[in-house]
């Protein structure tokens, strides 16, 4: 039907015109399609003639019709701002893409704009989402850049057209396909058409497209969009909201007409969509014409200005503007392709184009002005046309062409542009923009452009200087103009060399500047400057690239940034460069934030740049100061040169950073840091003031060589490389070492700690000390001496990990410290009597005052100051003294006043004394006299009183024989103790035992650290050979307890311990080596420490020293170890020297589950399983009373496990697992049926025991006497390789039949014969059973292994059973008969009767019913048995009563009695049978699986059964359903009586039993499909999966039944035939079989199995959905290392879901790794984007609340709510989680803080009522009447009670 026909429908009374007029601009308003604007060219015409008009030609008026109006003539005009207008159609060109909207250009230079919502519907409500925060990811939403290119051709709709001013208009567009496709519809889509699209959405298959056409839906496949991918899209999938051309492809356009067909598919293939065009063929209407269309156009006239056209059946003008040619060039009736340009709605204006760019290739942006750059000059341009009322045209290249509007023609009026210029003129020009719609660049004559500096931002150089003028001043900064087109920004930092508070007062708007350029910003094309005059007149290098800095170079930046660790410097272009905290002074900064500010300019010297990484390391120390290795030339290694080697140097030079010496023995250059010249920093410091050029400096060690060779002079360093314990390559690197090390670097994550031969090892935050330290810098700077152990190996990376806690390097001995501390001490006295020989140094004369004080000496001193806890004194030569309060005693001070003092130590740093005042001290001084009786020997213990404490020792003011002199004691224990120094206080009085004495400097031990040995002579005085506890040391031990597996020793006042594998025995099996030991606890015996352990030390609360650990040392008693000389670290038993199959002697530890622990060594357990403890079952049963802890066992070893332990076996090497093997199994449970046991075997195998299997005679509940736990013997029946559960074991059947598993076995009889298999039976066999289960036919009986047999009710009892689960529970012996044998299907008939059996029924007589009637047949023999049973075809519900009689037709022969033929159709529920007729019997059959077992046994043979012609015997039994309930049973099965047997029944006996039986069927079937009847069999199950092929319900029942007979295969076959079955179009459905079969695979698959059943589910199902229910599995089965390494793929796959790294979150909480979740929320929030953050910290804040900690999740909502105070969601979601803490207090402050907030009214309601329902649960009556109290001020101060409501 053609569109007159919509418009205008037949039949009807004609609307007069003016309701035509009124419904047309009704149309229009909605449409906005033809509205005519007041600047249009069209004239008005008057009302009158218009009505007249409309009256003449009514149809005029008309939308959609060729009627409706008269085309355009063929007019040729361009397009102008007056004749544009809304609604127009239009092609465009894209000319820039912002960050809101795009630019285009239109014809004619015109230029428009596309807002951002402008571009798709679906974009837009993508960004609402985005808006309104309820967008899952913005991973879709990409920017405006990301789906536009610079030169993409677009069809679009005018909008709005405004005149902003005088020649300047603003044109309003939007490219939506709804707005540019408004007027087609779905009947005008032809095929070959080429409309434009966007992206809605992607599918599986391909994407859903958006062409504005109501009622259409289109799909654009893979396959058509694959090469547009390749060739428009760099090979990316399309986005949502592309903008596309689609090739319509496929429509049926019958059924669009007939609105039946509503999908199209569409193709983006750029040739097609190049090749498309518009045929006459397609019938296009003229209002369904859209721009881009390309025609074939006939040339009907030739003009100056362009070409009249026509095309189907209109006529178009192509301006010359848009011809490759001049007009004059083509002919009349020359047929040319071209393309819609414009389509004016008023006039009916076509415009076409034939430019070539516009019909090639629309889909992809061309390159038209290759080689031109805006800004070019082009030095002869040649002008082709002048056209006075547009510009000039130019030919600027042999391709490219140009064009100069009027207005750019000349700065000044041009009165006459012909007059003036004339075509083959040539003109110097400037580019000034781009036409890309009409490929033609403009051009500029004007001298203000050809003079313009700059025309770009490119054009602007970095760091040059320029003038610029200010504009305005703002909060921020202020901006400025370079000139009247180019802008700059100085920010307030670049105000001035100093901050600005006030910049107003300095700068006013029209101020001329003169600035330097700090960065250029093209993506957001804005220019900063900077006006530091620092800056501005600097003259040093700019440096705009990392590529530009080179090591030395100095430049001038500014400070962007102060940290405590130093400041961050950037120069131009954002460069950075970081200047450590020992770079930015000669001098210490201790605090760079007091030193510098933020904008301050500083001149900087680079140390090194790393281009690639972006970094470069800065140092404001000018003039060389830098590290050597910075600043000279690679020097080649010493000839001696030997890490570790001790030489001899001498000074050469003298640095900021150290020393560059000369090594003596080789004559090599070396250097020597400064921190390397002590393990002391202070004596560092002096030591560099001390050493000048031609010192020699007495053993440095060398340390590393690079470049440069490296040596240290630190003692711990020399000291190692003496004692043979440094280490100086990274293969000699092993667990355990302790090695000595320097601070190198501090991290956020750690330190870095060099050691000798330039390695490098990390300590992490947790290693650096028992405690955590809030500032690492400030106890461990840069250059510190530590001793670290190495604590991790990592061989492939080569690196290593140390630590350098106490509890890892220190075990109880301080012999180390005190030997730094000596050297440290003597360092001072080598600085001070150095000092002494360089007195005439005026430099150190003020130290050399310093260096004749020694401690002991009487000096006069000054009183100058006191205050409550210092006296100062002054000692001339500008020297302060220092005195504690503590140590007056006896003086009485006053200020001005000379006294005596004793010198206690000289601080040469701070040029000062320490001293004392107290009199005994200065009496003492006096009296001293040096002689032998008073000397100080080493080893002496004497008494001594503490006088001064420093930060590394004490001073000791020594009693007895030595009154007057002084000795240093350790403060601290070990060189990394800097939390546990030893506490001393002023006046305590010590025990100090004399380590050494040496040029008058007396080094002293605590007590505590050493042992009372014997005494050298009278009173106090002791000598001491062995004072510490080391490797390899024997000292006498006494016994403090001795247990089962150690005893427990004091070595030295230290705890320690004696293994029992130190522990000489005889090691004779059963045996406990440490009973005899029992005695000798208060004694003393000798030890050997054969090594340290660490354990937790009880000193400190848990809650402040979680972590704190002490070492004890570990002793032996071996007589071997007691012998050998020394013993070195690692010399310990390991595992690893352990392999399979040796013997070892092993000590009883403990049981733990199904394993006895064992101790091998000190160092190493093992452990075996309890069925390897013996092959005697009883043994292994009773295995806690014959295995005690510290028994002797001998066992061998099975395997050596990971972690070093052993896995161990009592009965050698157990006998593998095979069929006939005899073996022990651990009872580990039954089945749900309680028809099997379960047994664990060793290996991967478990058990199974049918009950018919546990013994030769049997009984009821065979298995009430195993527990589970119990050992028992069994016989390995067979054993399944093939399958294994989801632990990987294998199922075996079992038997415990004592005739299978005793010696004895042949004498053994056995009552009840072991049935393995079908084989083993024949019908007729009488023999016992077990009743296993009850179904709806009948009962089960397990006859033999995993065989079983169905006993219907006919055949159970004489008598109706009540209740047969009572009559027969599970576990009862029953005797049966097998009546028959179906050994396809391996189905058994069984029968209870004690006809058959010849065993009475032992029945409970309260559970019989009424006597079953005898008349009946009686069960037939299996030799009886007759072929007399037959099955009929079902028939509907509503057949027909004479159909079915009919059907129903049965044949009789001899006196035998009619069969009936049952049917399994039932007639209608509405129609009843009789019931009057009851006494005619019939034979019945019961249907039992796949066959008819005949339930009738006469008392002699039957005749046979003849059958009428028409019988089929291929009827499918299958259909036949079993009876449901006992009571259902038909009177068919009942006996009868010989009498009965020859009697006939009549026809309507027949008939109306038949009835009943299709009734019977009707309700069973009923009741099998609303669920009350469970299926009992598989044929039951198949009958419903045929019934409801897509319920996934149906189909994993049907799974559980096999799984319950432990048909695994059977399980699996289920499962693919459901996924084969559903349709496709079940998504869900098929899901639940997805992940049932995952299920299945976990419990009784491999790990393989159910990686490949996850490969296909992942590729059939939504990823994401595949792995949450996978995930689900693993947790339900407790797998949770698996859902872990599950998760992480998860969030790998999908970082951008939120939802998913929540879920990872609870899961680790809900599993007690709250750690784990807490890193988990860093990791995700740097995958997030930040719109998401909030969202996601709140949800891991509430995971903190249950199941973390609450008070890290009250600080994460906190810190939200501080930065978001108005998100009452997340108000209301933390006072809910503060309530269920019943933290009622803070909940009531919470309900206070947000009440206060300014909310709208309406959030104000939610939190009052919130807040009185909190008080109504917890509060009291007056805590509710305060809070309606609040909600009355609250509405009173809005001034409405109406705006809450309580």
């Amino acid at each position: 039907m053609s569109a007159e026909e919509e418009n205008f429908p037949r039949g009807g009374v004609r609307k007069k015109p003016t309701d035509t007029a009124k419904f047309k601009s009704r149309k229009n308003a909605d449409r906005d399609l033809f509205k005519v604007h007041s600047d249009t060219r069209v004239p008005k015409k008057r009302k009158s003639s218009q009505k007249a008009e409309e009256k003449q030609n009514p149809k005029k008026q008309k939308l959609g019709t060729e009627a409706s109006f008269t085309p355009n003539s063929g007019q040729i005009e361009l397009l102008t701002h007056k004749m544009i207008c809304s609604g127009m159609l239009t092609l465009a060109v894209v000319k820039e893409v912002r960050d809101y909207e795009l630019v285009v250009s239109l014809p004619n230079n015109l230029t428009g704009t596309v807002a951002i919502t402008a571009i798709s519907d679906t974009y837009t409500e993508l960004l609402q989402k985005v808006a309104d925060q309820s967008l899952d990811t913005d991973e879709d939403v990409h920017s405006l850049d990301d789906l536009f290119q610079v030169g993409q051709i677009v069809r679009c709709k005018v909008m709005d057209v405004k005149q902003i001013s005088k020649g300047n208009t603003s044109i309003k567009l939007s490219i939506k396909p709804s707005d540019v496709n408004v007027n087609v519809t779905a009947s005008s889509l032809k095929t070959g058409q080429v409309l434009c699209g966007t992206v809605v959405s992607q599918e599986d298959h391909g994407y859903v497209i958006d062409l504005g056409v109501k009622g259409v839906k289109t799909f654009l496949s893979n396959d058509d969009a694959e090469k547009f991918i390749q060739v428009c899209n760099d090979g990316f999938s399309l986005k949502l909201a592309q903008y596309l051309h689609c090739y319509v492809q496929t429509t049926d356009h019958i059924g669009m007409l007939a609105g039946e067909s509503r999908s199209v598919h569409v193709t983006i293939d750029p040739s097609k969509v190049m090749t498309s065009k518009v045929t006459p063929n397609m019938k296009l209407s003229f209002f369904f014409l859209v721009p881009g269309m390309v025609v074939t156009a006939q040339i009907e006239k030739v003009t100056q200005n362009g070409l009249v056209v026509g095309f189907l059946s209109y006529k178009a003008a192509i301006h010359s503007t848009h011809l490759p040619k001049k007009p004059k060039e083509y002919e009349v009736q020359q047929k040319i392709q071209a393309c819609v340009l414009f389509i004016h709605p008023t006039t009916k204006l076509v415009s076409l184009s034939y430019l070539p760019h516009l019909l090639n290739n629309p889909s992809k942006p061309c390159s038209l002005f290759t080689g031109v750059q805006y800004g070019d000059f082009v030095e002869r341009a040649k002008i082709t046309w002048v056209e006075s009322s547009r510009g000039l045209g130019f030919q600027l290249t042999e391709t490219l062409k140009g064009f100069c509007m009027l207005r750019n023609v000349s700065d000044k009026k041009v009165i006459s542009l012909k007059n003036q210029f004339s075509p083959g003129d040539t003109h110097r020009c400037r580019v000034i923009g781009f036409n890309y719609l009409e490929a033609v660049v403009l051009v500029s004559l004007r001298e203000s452009h050809l003079t313009r500096q700059f025309m770009k931002l490119t054009d602007i150089q970095l760091g040059s200087v320029v003038e610029c003028q200010v504009r305005a001043i703002h909060d921020s900064g202020m901006s400025v103009k370079l000139d009247k087109w180019t802008k700059g920004f100085i920010s307030s930092l670049h105000l001035a060399d100093v901050p600005l508070k006030h910049p107003e007062k300095k700068f006013k708007e029209g101020d001329k500047l003169k600035c330097r350029v700090l960065q250029i910003d093209l993506a957001k094309a804005k220019l900063f400057l900077t006006n530091k005059r620092s800056l501005v007149n600097s003259k040093l290098p700019v440096i705009s690239s990392y590529d530009q800095m080179e090591p030395g170079m100095e430049a001038e930046g500014f400070i962007a940034n102060i940290k405590d660790r130093g400041v961050l410097v950037v120069f131009y272009n954002k460069i950075k460069g970081w200047v450590h905290k020992d770079e930015l002074s000669t001098e210490r900064v201790p605090d760079p934030g007091k030193v510098f500010y933020l904008g301050q300019v500083v001149r900087c010297r680079v140390l090194s740049v790393q281009p690639s990484q972006q970094r470069a390391q800065l140092s404001f120390k000018l003039g060389g100061a830098g590290l050597v290795s910075k600043q000279q030339k690679s020097t080649p290694a010493p000839e001696d040169f030997k890490i570790g080697k001790i030489v001899d140097c001498k000074v050469v030079r003298k640095k900021d950073s150290g020393l560059d010496v000369t090594v003596l023995s080789s004559d090599t250059p070396a250097y020597l840091p400064k921190p390397h010249l002590s393990d002391s920093r202070e004596n560092c410091q002096q030591l560099m003031k001390l050493y000048q050029v031609g010192d020699v400096i007495k053993e440095v060690m060398y340390l590393t060589h690079t470049s440069h060779t490296l040596v240290t002079h630190k003692f711990s360093h020399i000291q190692a490389s003496r004692d043979g314990s440094l280490v100086s390559q990274f293969s000699e690197i092993q667990p355990g070492l302790l090695l000595p090390g320097t601070i190198k670097n501090i991290m956020e994550y750690g330190v870095f700690v060099e050691f000798p031969g330039g390695m490098f090892g990390l300590a992490p935050n947790k290693f650096i000390c028992d405690r955590r330290l809030s500032d690492i810098s400030a106890e461990f700077p840069v250059g510190t001496s530590v001793s670290a152990k190495v604590v991790e190996v990592d061989q492939e990376k080569s690196r290593f990990l140390v630590s350098l806690r106490l509890a890892d390097c220190y075990h109880g001995n301080n012999e180390n410290m005190l030997e730094v501390m000596s050297t440290v001490l003597m360092e001072r006295e080598e600085i001070r009597a150095g000092l002494q020989k360089k007195r005439k140094d005026r430099a150190l004369k003020q130290l050399s005052s310093l260096a004749d004080l020694t401690v002991g000496k009487l000096v006069p001193v000054t009183i100058t100051n006191q205050n409550r806890s210092v006296v100062s004194c002054d000692l001339g030569n500008e020297i302060r003294g220092m005195c504690n309060k503590d140590l007056i005693e006896g003086q009485t001070l006053e200020n001005g006043r000379q006294h005596e003092a004793v010198v206690l130590c000289v601080n040469l740093a701070e040029l000062s004394v320490d001293l004392s005042l107290n009199e005994e001290h200065i009496r003492a001084a006096k009296h001293r006299k040096e002689n032998r009786f008073t000397k100080v020997k080493e080893g002496q213990i004497i008494k001594g009183e503490i006088i001064l404490v420093k930060p590394d020792f004490a001073v000791v003011g020594l009693r007895g024989h030595a009154l007057g002199g002084y000795a240093y004691l350790p403060v601290r224990k070990h060189l990394n103790d800097v939390l546990e120094k030893v506490k001393f206080s002023v006046g305590e009085v010590k025990s100090v035992f004399i380590k050494s004495v040496e040029n008058g400097l007396v080094i002293g031990n605590w007590l505590e650290y050493v042992e009372s040995g014997e005494t050298t002579g009278e009173g106090h005085v002791y000598d001491i050979r062995k004072p510490g506890l080391q490797l390899g040391t024997i000292a006498k031990a006494l016994v403090k307890a001795v247990h089962d597996l150690q005893m427990n020793v004091i070595v030295r006042n230290s705890p320690g311990r004696v293994h029992i594998t130190q522990v000489p025995d005889n090691t004779v099996v059963g045996s406990f080596p440490m009973k005899k030991y029992k005695d000798f606890v208060g004694q003393r015996i000798s030890v050997k420490v054969v090594g340290f352990r660490e354990v937790k030390t009880h000193k400190f609360l848990p809650f402040s020293h979680a972590n704190a650990i002490k070492s004890i040392p570990e002793c032996s008693l071996l007589p071997s170890v007691l012998e050998k000389k020394g013993l070195r670290p690692g010399e310990e038993i390991k595992a690893k020297k352990f392999k399979v199959g040796d013997t070892v002697t092993a000590y009883v530890d403990h049981f733990s589950g199904q394993y006895l622990w064992f101790v091998v060594t000190h160092t190493v357990r093992g452990r075996a399983h309890v069925l390897h403890l013996s092959t005697d079952a009883k043994v292994v049963d009773e295995r806690t009373e014959r295995y005690q802890p510290g028994q002797v066992c001998q066992a061998t070893v099975l395997q050596v496990m990971d972690r070093g332990e052993l896995e161990l076996s009592l009965i050698g090497v157990p006998e593998v697992i095979r069929a006939g093997c005899l073996t022990l199994g651990l009872v580990i449970g039954r089945t749900h049926n309680e028809t099997a046991l379960n047994l664990h075997l060793w290996g991967n195998y478990i058990g199974r025991v049918w009950l018919t299997d546990v013994m030769d005679k049997y009984r009821d509940n065979p298995l009430k006497g195993f527990r589970d736990g119990q050992c028992v013997r069994c016989r390995v029946l067979s054993c399944d390789l093939q399958t294994s559960d989801s632990e990987g074991r294998h199922l075996c059947s079992l038997s415990l039949r004592p005739s299978r598993c005793r010696a004895d076995a042949k004498k053994k009889v056995v009552v009840d014969p072991d049935v393995q298999n079908l084989r083993d039976l024949k019908e007729g066999q009488i023999l016992r059973g077990f009743v296993i289960k009850h179904s709806s036919s009948g009962i089960i009986v397990c006859l033999g292994h995993g065989i079983t047999g169905l006993a219907i009710f006919e055949n159970i009892s004489e008598y109706f059973i009540k209740d047969p689960q009572v009559a027969y529970p599970p576990g009862k012996v029953v005797t049966v008969k097998i009546l028959s044998i179906n050994r396809d299907t391996e189905k058994l008939q069984l029968s209870f009767l004690k006809r058959d059996t010849g065993v009475a029924e032992d029945v409970p007589s309260e559970v019989l019913g009424t006597k079953r009637d005898k008349t009946k047949k009686m069960s037939k023999t299996p030799e009886e048995e007759v072929s007399d049973s037959v099955k009929v075809k079902r028939k509907s519900y509503g057949e027909e009563e004479g159909s079915r009689k009919k059907r129903l037709k049965t044949s009789d022969s001899d006196d035998t009695s009619k069969t009936l033929h049952k049917v399994s159709g039932v007639k209608d529920e509405g129609k009843s049978s009789d019931e009057d007729d009851t006494d005619d019997e019939s034979d019945s059959g019961v249907d039992f699986g796949d066959e008819q077992v005949a339930t009738v046994q006469p008392d002699k043979p039957l005749p046979r059964l003849q059958v009428s012609e028409d019988f089929n015997w291929d009827v499918d039994y299958s259909t036949i359903a079993p009876p449901t309930r006992q009571d259902e049973i038909s009177s068919d099965s009942e006996e009868e009586t010989v009498e009965q047997k020859s009697s006939r029944k009549s026809k309507k006996a027949v008939l109306k039993e038949q009835k009943v039986e299709e009734k019977r069927l009707f309700e069973l079937e009923k009741e099998q499909k609303s669920g009350a009847q469970q299926p009992q069999t598989a044929d039951d199950f198949d009958r419903m999966v045929l019934e409801s092929p897509d319920s996934s319900l149906v189909w994993l029942r049907y799974v559980a039944y096999h799984l319950e007979m432990t048909e695994i295969e059977k399980a699996r076959a289920v499962l693919e035939r459901a996924l084969q079955t559903i349709n496709f179009r079940e998504e869900q459905e098929k899901l639940n079989i997805w992940v049932g079969y995952l299920n299945l695979e976990n419990m009784y698959g491999t790990e393989e199995s159910l990686n490949s059943v996850l490969t296909q589910a992942l590729r059939q199902n939504d990823q994401l959905s595949v792995y949450s229910q996978l995930i689900n599995i693993y947790v339900k089965s407790a797998k949770i290392e698996e859902g872990e390494k599950l998760y992480q793929t998860i969030v790998k796959k999908f970082s951008g879901n939120k939802e998913v790294w929540v879920k990872f979150g609870l899961f680790y909480f809900k599993h007690d790794n709250t750690e784990a979740g807490r890193k988990l929320l860093q990791r995700c929030l740097k995958s997030l984007p930040k719109q998401e953050h909030l969202e996601v910290i709140s949800k891991f804040a509430q995971l903190e609340f249950k199941f973390g900690e609450a008070e890290r999740g009250k600080t994460m909502f906190e810190n939200i709510l501080s930065n978001y105070p108005k998100r009452t969601d997340l108000w209301s979601v933390y006072i809910d989680m503060v309530t269920k803490l019943d933290e009622v207090d803070m909940a009531r402050q919470l309900f206070e803080r947000v009440i206060n907030l300014k909310l709208s009214v309406k959030k104000m309601k939610f939190f009052f009522k919130k807040y009185l329902d909190f008080e109504k649960s917890y509060g009291t009556e007056e805590s509710m009447l305060s809070v309606k109290q609040k909600a009355l001020e609250y509405v009173e101060s809005r001034g409405s009670l109406d705006e809450l409501e309580n």
